[in-house]
């Protein structure tokens, strides 16, 4: 019994490059290495000019026609240990900036923000780890609940979960005729 309304959502310590070792005998589908890749924030391809609101039985897509496209890569996700934005902590997280709340009217309770934080969206955290591997197409469910704070303190609802659907990448084939 909860209503959630999303802003945004961005997906943090995502590699921006990596170094791709052409296929050979010992490795026959190449390999990608990321590891020395600087990490970089990734914003959710939503339309920055709508708010998305969910209720808690229907499903809304929030991204369909803005697809975030990525390099192969492991995904370590972030422990809860330090500050999630702490510049030292190298791990993958969701940062969701939403309010979450649940009654109506003069009953109310707000779980994002949380009860006497300013604003009118506050953010929760997510852990999240992934392996995204080449020709892959990855489709992710968010399953609402409160997540965490920055500091990874839960929220007073069961965290946000998420669930993926993997499928191949469909290859489309374009007739492209030049012209003069």
């Amino acid at each position: 019994n909860i209503h959630v309304q999303i802003k945004g959502i961005k997906l943090w310590n995502v590699p921006s490059f990596g170094t791709f070792s052409f296929p050979s005998e010992e490795n026959p589908l190449g390999s990608w290495d990321s590891s020395q890749a600087l990490k970089v924030t990734y914003t959710v391809g939503m339309d920055q000019e709508s708010v998305m609101v969910a209720t808690s039985d229907v499903a809304t897509n929030i991204s369909e026609n803005k697809p975030l496209l990525v390099i192969p890569c492991t995904l370590e996700k972030w422990e809860r240990t330090t500050s999630a934005t702490d510049p030292d902590q190298p791990n993958a997280f969701l940062q969701i900036e939403c309010k979450i709340w649940k009654g109506s009217g003069d009953d109310v309770h707000s779980f994002v923000p949380q009860e006497g934080e300013s604003g009118e969206y506050g953010y929760t955290y997510v852990p999240f780890g992934a392996t995204w591997e080449p020709g892959k197409r990855y489709v992710y469910t968010l399953v609402f609940g409160g997540g965490y704070t920055v500091d990874g303190e839960g929220i007073d609802i069961v965290p946000i979960t998420f669930e993926a659907n993997v499928d191949a990448w469909e290859t489309q084939s374009v007739d492209v005729t030049a012209s003069n």
